[in-house]
């Protein structure tokens, strides 16, 4: 290696370490030490990435998530798809890592890739009320009502006052045609997000599908109030 590529090499695997892409920066400075044992970069690099480990080798650095919180926040699917899928490889047992992989693949369509992705979540990590939101709602979206409701209820179970869980379940409910248990589902959502305006929408017209004019006035109005 001439003085020019270590120096590329140690540059690109600065690069690769920073965005979260750690095992091929390692291979970078590996390869450098082969050529020069006592390269103090190098060295450095190695003993860094050793150090970040030994930490938590299943989780990838807060810069790598944040990096896919601002894709996701940015609404670019694509991208979020693409990244998520190079850090779940990376870091098989980052159920965040899933998470956002999954978010990418419902934002393009693939909900079937997108269920498949936030049940690895749920298997990592069983204790997160928003991995199995997420499941629910891709179920949702595949006319599955009843594993959509199971998925929600998990999420409700752990986190009892998450109201958009409460809100996703009377979705589904609505789905089977089970009015009066969705309307409760709203209510109760609206117990825990008094400003929550599409559960009153989706009451107001369950009210009016029953002929309950007077309810259904009621949440509309809440509507116009909020």
């Amino acid at each position: 290696m001439t003085t020019l590529s270590i120096d590329k090499a140690i540059s690109m695997a600065e690069s690769l370490a920073s965005s979260g892409n750690t095992a091929t920066a390692m291979d970078l400075y590996k390869k450098v030490l082969q050529y020069f044992p006592d390269h103090k970069e190098a060295k450095q690099g190695v003993a860094n990435l050793s150090l970040l480990n030994k930490v938590d080798p299943s989780t990838p650095p807060p810069q790598t998530l944040q990096r896919l919180a601002n894709l996701f926040n940015k609404g670019e699917k694509q991208e979020l798809a693409e990244q998520a899928s190079l850090v779940a490889k990376q870091f098989p047992h980052s159920f965040m890592a899933w998470i956002f992989f999954g978010a990418a693949n419902m934002g393009l369509g693939k909900i079937e890739i997108a269920e498949s992705n936030f049940r690895r979540a749920c298997e990592l990590n069983p204790l997160y009320p928003d991995a199995h939101n997420s499941l629910g709602i891709a179920l949702k979206t595949q006319n599955k009502p009843d594993e959509a409701i199971t998925a929600y209820d998990k999420a409700i179970s752990i986190k009892p006052d998450y109201a958009e869980a409460h809100y996703n379940k009377a979705i589904a409910l609505s789905q089977k045609g089970e009015v009066d248990e969705a309307i409760k589902a709203y209510v109760k959502a609206l117990s825990l997000k008094p400003d929550y305006i599409d559960a009153y929408m989706n009451l107001g017209t369950l009210f009016s599908g029953k002929g309950q004019q007077e309810n259904a006035l009621k949440a509309y109005q809440s509507v116009l109030k909020i």
